[in-house]
């Protein structure tokens, strides 16, 4: 009796990825072209060491939040969302720092009050859609450079440094391409000025309710 032969199994194609597709954000103070400019500058002055990766000057950008991927679908809930009652504030001065990992950065002098109320703000309608946020405290910096074990950092300037003046917030993408990642600005979020009470107003309808009784 001749041997049935048994054919191997048909290999079973892959499942089709049904996943909704997402998007990477972040959260970030992006600077205009004088004060872009200034931090490319500075970062022109730093020794930097063979194989340094250089932030693209046209990239700097200082971090608020990270929010990971998001499902493209809810992005026009988050630009929502993320539109928070901020005041505008400056940047001032040159700090340099080399952390962990060879990575470069450019700090302001100071804090402004105004730039942490607008990171707590931001911080709390995060959570409150069911994300977390990063733990640690809050150190508002622009990387200039990684791989920068070794480097010179650029001088300190002090209080003649870089002026920023904030004037607003935006929600960008983290995008990857053949040549690496890149940021892409998706909204921006403008602050508007504290306007002072007109006294005047306020006293003339002071007065007439008084007048009134």
């Amino acid at each position: 009796m001749a041997a049935h032969s048994r054919s191997d199994p048909s290999p079973v194609p892959p499942s089709p990825d049904t996943s909704p597709p997402t998007r990477r954000l972040f959260i970030a103070l992006w600077p205009a072209g004088r004060t872009r400019s200034a931090l490319r500058a500075r970062q022109a002055l730093g020794a930097w060491p063979r194989g340094v990766r250089l932030g693209d000057a046209a990239q700097l950008h200082l971090t608020l939040h990270y929010l990971g991927a998001v499902p493209e679908s809810e992005l026009p809930r988050w630009i929502r969302r993320l539109k928070v009652a901020c005041t505008l504030f400056d940047l001032e001065g040159d700090r340099y720092a080399l952390w962990p990992h060879g990575i470069a950065v450019w700090m302001p002098v100071a804090v402004p009050e105004g730039l942490l109320t607008l990171h707590q703000r931001l911080a709390d309608r995060i959570v409150a859609a069911g994300h977390q946020v990063d733990p640690r405290p809050f150190q508002p910096h622009v990387t200039l450079a990684r791989r920068a074990q070794a480097a010179a950092l650029p001088p300190p300037r002090g209080a003649r440094g870089v002026h920023w003046a904030v004037r607003g917030y935006a929600l960008v993408e983290s995008c990857s391409s053949a040549q690496g990642v890149f940021y892409r600005v998706l909204h921006r979020f403008r602050c508007t000025p504290l306007e002072p009470r007109s006294p005047g107003v306020f006293d003339a309808h002071f007065a007439h309710h008084v007048a009134g009784r």
